[in-house]
């Protein structure tokens, strides 16, 4: 009789992680939002209720932020990174005239009102 055998070659699928794969240590100030960086990989812009906005660089230290910037005198309500023509906006010609490649904008939004605008170092 022939023998059955069984192919290990067949895969199962990969199954989703249950938890993150990250947890930052608990914040003195609420976190109210963030984003990740347009040009480095493993860079997360974080914003607290406490009026500053964390930057998180994943690949180097992820038990405390690399740098902290204090915006603000009160809570970070929106963040968001200018995308320019080389950085993910195909044929804006509005980004275009705004910020060249070689710039980085960060606009911050607080919750009184006021829009803080940063050009953010490439390397951050």
């Amino acid at each position: 009789p022939a023998s059955s055998s069984s192919s290990s070659a067949a895969t199962t699928p990969a199954t989703p992680r249950s938890g993150p794969i990250f947890s930052s240590p608990q914040s003195s100030a609420a976190l109210t939002t963030g984003c990740w960086s347009p040009t480095r990989a493993g860079t997360l812009y974080v914003a607290r209720a406490d009026g500053s906005v964390d930057v998180w660089d994943l690949t180097d230290s992820s038990y405390r932020p690399s740098v902290s910037l204090m915006v603000a005198p009160t809570r970070i309500t929106s963040i968001t990174f200018l995308h320019t023509l080389g950085t993910g906006a195909p044929g804006s010609h509005a980004t275009a005239a705004l910020g060249s490649v070689k710039q980085q904008l960060l606009a911050v939004g607080d919750k009184a009102g006021n829009l803080h605008v940063f050009d953010v170092p490439r390397t951050l």
